[in-house]
C-alpha cells in the first residue's frame, strides 16, 4: 500500500503538479477544514466505480486519500484495491499530521461563530462611543 507524507504532497501542490485529493471524513468535518483542492467523498459513499467515474485526472494518476488520522484511509484503500483500483495513495497521518505540520488548509467557520464574533466587535465599538448605552444593549 502506497503512502505519502503530507510535506511531500504539499510540495506537489506548490509545484502546481496535478493531484487529486479525496477527503473521506464526514462532510461536516470537511466543511469545517480541508486541504485546498480536496474533494469530499465520505467513506460511507466511496467506491472504486464512483471514483473512476468522477476522476478529473487520467485514470493512471494517483488518488490521494485523506482521513482524520490516516487509519480510515488505510482501510478504505485496502477495500478500493480489492475492487481493482491500484493507484490509491494514503496521506500518512491524515488531517491531524497535515495540520500539525502547519500546512495550509481551507477553514470555514460556522455562521453562529461568525455572528458571535461580529456581535462582540459591534459591542466593543459601541462601548468606545457610549459606555452607558452599551451596558444596556450588550448586557454588560
Amino acid at each position: 500500500m502506497k503512502t505519502i507524507h503530507p510535506l511531500k504532497l504539499e510540495a506537489l501542490l506548490e509545484a502546481s503538479q496535478p493531484v487529486e485529493i479525496v477527503d473521506i471524513r464526514p462532510r461536516a468535518e470537511f466543511e469545517k477544514i480541508h486541504i485546498e483542492g480536496a474533494h469530499s467523498t465520505p467513506s460511507a459513499e466511496i467506491s472504486a466505480e464512483k471514483l473512476v467515474c468522477t476522476r478529473e485526472l487520467l485514470q493512471t494518476e494517483p488518488i490521494y486519500l485523506v482521513s482524520e488520522s490516516g487509519a480510515l484511509a488505510q482501510l478504505q484503500a485496502c477495500d478500493l484495491e480489492r475492487q481493482g483500483l491500484d493507484n490509491v495513495v494514503i496521506v500518512s497521518g491524515g488531517m491531524r499530521r497535515w495540520q500539525s505540520d502547519g500546512l495550509p488548509v481551507v477553514r470555514r467557520r460556522p455562521v453562529a461563530d461568525w455572528l458571535a464574533e461580529r456581535r462582540e466587535r459591534i459591542c466593543a465599538a459601541w462601548q468606545a462611543n457610549d459606555t452607558a448605552k452599551t451596558a444596556v444593549t450588550c448586557g454588560t
